[in-house]
């Protein structure tokens, strides 16, 4: 048989159980929009500032193949390939090909195909580097696309994006969804002299 002490320890325990479970559903919960990732706009042309750097789309492209590192690849959608430049601040970079998106106008993302093209640096402080980076989608994803590229190594854990529209009204859309060519990337080069 149980003491009193004992009714009076599990009544207290269930009570304090019962006022949490209300206290949390009560209490307001942390906003989601603060976990998401600071959104730097910009437009084909135009540099765009990171923590860790300059970037700035240069050109967009876009055809049935693409040929880079030797090797032709070909889609039954269409290669969307940015040309863009990066230049480091404070140490060496990489823009590696993976971490960058393609956020088609409905919300879908597009990441880069593996092994398509080489890394984009490293980059030196001070050197801008150009680079390209191709995204195989379906044509109904160029209208309206953006090209985001994040400060750190991966885009889910970053706080610092560049959000590029590249101008990809319904007319330049249609004009760019009808190349069937091949569209040819180059390596990483340096900008300027």
């Amino acid at each position: 048989m149980m003491s009193r002490n004992a009714w009076l320890t599990a009544a207290l325990v269930i009570l304090a159980l019962f006022v949490g479970s209300v206290l949390d559903t009560r209490l307001p919960k942390p906003d989601p929009a603060e976990a998401d990732p600071f959104l730097r706009p910009g437009v084909v042309g135009q540099a765009v500032e990171l923590r860790n750097g300059v970037v700035t789309a240069t050109d967009v492209r876009v055809g049935t193949e693409i040929r880079s590192i030797g090797a032709i690849t070909a889609t039954t959608g269409r290669w969307l390939v940015v040309d863009y430049v990066f230049e480091a601040r404070g140490e060496a970079q990489f823009k590696a090909p993976a971490t960058l998106r393609l956020r088609a106008a409905d919300g879908r993302l597009y990441g880069e195909t593996p092994g398509a093209t080489a890394a984009c640096g490293p980059a030196q402080p001070g050197i801008p580097l150009a680079c390209s980076v191709p995204f195989e989608v379906p044509v109904d994803a160029i209208e309206g696309a953006h090209l985001l590229v994040p400060a750190e190594v991966h885009i889910d854990l970053t706080d610092d994006v560049a959000d590029i529209d590249l101008g990809l009204t319904a007319e330049r859309a249609a004009e760019l969804a009808a190349a069937e060519g091949r569209v040819e990337l180059a390596e990483p080069t340096t900008v300027g002299g």
